[in-house]
């Protein structure tokens, strides 16, 4: 008799458990590639054929075989219990198929959408770029000047002055030291690596920052530099400031210094002319504000006659801010007082041509001598900024700045490379230019034919500026906080950078839909189901490619858009836009980048929340078929809240 029991028992625990039942059916099932053609595959089957009537058999049939000579109470509550598990785990198996299949038109169009979007935003952007590049070739296109000023402009040019202060503040004297260094055997620095010195400190090589430039490696620095050591103090700007390997700050400092004091002892010694330049802020002219006093005294008359001008139209009302043509030699813009923010359209020719006038007409009436150089006409720069009557107001005298007349400077140097390459201190010295030499002037016949010229370059820049992103100024002058994608295109209503952050924001919420279905089917699948797949195979495939094309799309977001908008706002030093905390927030502080693995991280509670509730609705389900209503109504009570 005991050895009997002990083989029913052992029978009992090879037969056909409820979880073996259902998996077998799983196997069948999912033969099928769809729920809805599965469930088309038992139309007009006799019910003996449909799950919830075979599966319970099976398992009542494997019980009562393993249970044969037991009380028939024990065999009854065994069969009820078999029966119960195992239309539970077809109810779970159920309910999960359907709530992942009642959202996948759902998903897949947003997914679809949210592709379309970033494709558009991408096309948008290198739209952007190709006109932007446009917009720099103009730069090249000849600027319309009428005689007068352009005289006057090629006047400025052949006298032009690099005073001490721009020698240092555009590091000419650097740039020529480096050179020397550089030719004797020193290494530059990459100049992408200063994209590390302006970034969060922890931040490393395996950031794929956007920059511009070429990004060495921080082992390429190391390498360049010597040590970890010396690594550290580029980064954190204490050495190797001027960009040359080997070279401490005042090691480079001290040799620079030389190189500056020869040049200022050529100026003294007579060997190159001083020259001196006087700042006119009221000038509507970027390049003639710094106006050169040709032998130290004389001021070109056509300058004088702007500057006045200038202050006859601040003084009636007019706005003069700056020129959002790149070109050298633009004119200012002249607005009207009364206008609203951003609104850039200027005032009529005719309202301002009355004011150049009356401009001419008081400096042909102001006091001092006047004197022909070259065939222009200069005023002496004394008697003008001592005259009462000017409307230019302001100390003049202490807007002098001296420094090295070019033309004699680009003499010196050309005498000294017939023997040899022109040298002070030992470190080769260059010719110079004006900043304004190569720039092309369209030679118009007077102010009307320059007017119109103008007028058509102006339209063509503001044809390309609808579709560049760039913000360039704020309409006033100012520039733009964060101006980069800034603009509202044609045919939008949102500037360019508010699209694209709210494309992240919404790829941020399908991934966290997408990813709870799938975390919660594959959790339910390991706790009940032994690690099986749960879904149907087009359910199971159409999930996991909406996941992977959002993880796409999430990559070349991080690729092109974050990466440049993180690069602006650390040229802007700016702050992070959102400010805000919980899985959308950026991955770290001032961070645009979409971190996918964070999203996953803080996604735990609601997959946790999602496998619950299939888990409760299946419970429900089973509990209903056993005439449980209270029960089945209990458990999804909390559900409701």
């Amino acid at each position: 008799m005991a050895g009997n029991h002990g083989r029913r028992l052992e029978k009992v625990e090879q037969g056909l458990t409820p979880l073996q039942a259902v998996l077998l059916w799983l196997d069948e099932a999912h033969q099928s590639p769809s729920l809805m053609t599965y469930v088309r595959s038992l139309l007009g089957k006799p019910p003996s054929a449909f799950p919830l009537v075979f599966l319970p058999r099976q398992v009542e049939q494997s019980v009562r075989e393993a249970m044969k000579g037991r009380k028939r109470e024990e065999v009854e509550h065994r069969v009820f219990q078999a029966k119960r598990d195992v239309a539970y785990l077809f109810y779970l198996h159920q309910t999960m198929n359907v709530r992942v299949a009642e959202k996948e038109e759902v998903l897949a169009y947003r997914a679809q959408r949210l592709h379309e979007n970033l494709m558009e935003l991408l096309r948008q952007e290198m739209v952007s770029d190709q006109m932007a590049s446009i917009r720099r070739r103009v730069y090249d296109e000849p600027y319309p000047l009428e005689p007068e000023t352009a005289a006057a402009v090629e006047a400025a040019q052949q006298h032009a002055v690099e005073t001490w202060d721009s020698l240092a503040e555009v590091g000419v004297i650097e740039d020529w030291t480096a050179d020397a260094l550089v030719e004797q055997g020193a290494w530059r620095l990459p100049l992408g690596a200063y994209s590390y010195r302006s970034e969060d400190p922890d931040a490393d090589e395996s950031d794929d920052a956007w920059t511009p430039l070429t990004r060495p490696s921080r082992a390429e620095l190391r390498e360049l530099l010597g040590s970890d050591a010396e690594v550290e103090e580029f980064l954190t700007q204490r050495e190797y400031s001027y960009g040359v390997a080997g070279i401490r700050d005042a090691e480079f400092e001290a040799l620079a210094a030389k190189v500056e004091r020869a040049v200022q002892d050529l100026v003294a010694s007579g060997k190159v002319r001083e020259g001196s330049v006087v700042t006119l802020e009221t000038v509507p002219h970027l390049f003639l504000r710094e106006a050169p006093l040709v032998e130290g005294a004389w001021l070109d008359r056509t300058v004088v006659e702007l500057a006045e001008w200038g202050a006859l139209l601040r003084e009636k009302g007019f706005r003069v801010v700056i020129s959002f043509d790149d070109h050298p030699l633009a004119w200012d813009r002249i607005l009207p007082a009364e206008r609203r923010h951003g609104d850039l359209t200027q005032v009529e020719r005719e309202q301002v041509t009355a004011l150049r006038e009356e401009a001419r007409r008081r400096v042909a009436r102001a006091p001092g001598e006047r004197r022909t150089i070259e065939g222009q006409e200069y005023v002496s720069f004394p008697a003008y900024s001592s005259w009462r009557g000017r409307k230019a107001k302001g100390n003049l005298r202490a807007q002098v700045r001296r420094g090295i007349d070019l033309a004699s400077w680009n003499t010196w140097v050309a005498g000294q490379e017939k023997w040899g390459h022109a040298r002070l201190a030992g470190v080769p010295v260059t010719a110079l230019q004006c900043w304004a030499e190569r720039a092309a002037v369209e030679h118009c016949r007077d102010e009307v034919q320059a007017a119109e010229r103008l007028a058509q370059r102006e339209q063509m820049l503001a044809d390309l500026d609808r579709w560049i992103l760039m913000a360039f100024d704020d309409g006033d002058g100012g520039d733009v906080a964060d101006g980069f994608w800034g603009r509202v295109l044609p045919l939008d209503h949102l500037p360019f950078r508010e699209k694209v952050l709210a494309w992240r924001v919404e790829t941020l919420a399908l991934y966290g839909d997408l990813y709870e279905r799938q975390a919660s089917a594959q959790a339910v699948g390991e706790r009940y189901f032994g690690g099986r797949e749960m879904l149907f195979p087009d359910l199971a495939e159409g999930l996991r490619t909406l996941v992977e094309l959002v993880e796409l799309c999430a990559t070349e977001y991080n690729r092109v858009c974050a990466a440049r908008l993180e690069w602006r706002r650390r040229t802007l030093r700016g702050r992070d836009h959102e400010g805000r905390g919980g899985a959308h927030a950026p991955a770290r502080a001032g961070s645009e980048r979409i971190d996918l693995e964070r999203v996953r991280q803080a996604s735990g509670p609601r997959v946790a929340a999602a496998a619950a509730y299939v888990v409760d609705q299946a419970k429900a389900e089973t509990l209903r078929l056993c005439d449980e209503n209270e029960a089945a109504a209990s458990i999804m009570e909390k559900h409701l809240a």
